[in-house]
């Protein structure tokens, strides 16, 4: 069997991924108010996409990017209380690589729970979904996420001085990578 194919079986056999104090699992239209929280905030998307203006905004997102295509999505939910306080995504590529992406609700920044999921969804992907390498994109004014990333041990491959952010707006990025041989 080829790697995609096992990595796609790997990521079907394992929709729910519990750390510490969170859990990965699949979103549901229960988490409309949750998502909306957090996507309809610009501090939060000031490096992606344009924050949602209306709760039937953050529905069409939430149904079009999450619950169409579930496998490799997670919503980020609180294990002590259940209240989903972001979503992260791991996308299969070629040669055995993956690709992480991640929004945390900004009243959960800095506590800690963006470096527990970075290393769930690499662990997925080292393990389970048996990836050589895991990628992530970053824009070169988010100091947070790249502090985040290095911290779990992803080193800069490269620059792109001339990439577009979501919004189709012109930025610098930086791809990091974590290889296997580092966990």
């Amino acid at each position: 069997m080829e790697w995609k194919d096992s990595a796609i079986l790997a990521l079907a056999h394992h929709p729910i991924l519990d750390t510490k104090r969170l859990r990965l699992r699949p979103m549901t239209l229960e988490d409309l108010s949750d998502y909306h929280e957090y996507t309809s905030d610009q501090e939060v998307l000031k490096y992606d996409y344009y924050p949602h203006q209306s709760l039937a905004e953050s529905e069409l997102s939430l149904v079009k990017w999450n619950l169409s295509h579930p496998l490799g999505r997670f919503g980020i939910e609180l294990r002590e209380n259940g209240k989903l306080i972001g979503n992260a995504s791991i996308t299969l590529q070629d040669a055995e690589i993956v690709v992480i992406g991640y929004t945390l609700n900004k009243d959960y920044w800095r506590q800690g729970f963006g470096t527990e999921l970075v290393n769930a969804l690499c662990g997925l992907a080292f393990g389970e979904v048996a990836a050589q390498a895991v990628q992530a994109r970053v824009v070169s004014e988010n100091i947070a996420s790249i502090a985040l990333l290095e911290k779990c041990h992803f080193k800069r491959i490269s620059e792109n001085l001339k990439a577009a952010n979501s919004r189709g707006e012109s930025c610098v990025s930086y791809d990091y990578e974590r290889c296997s041989n580092h966990i």
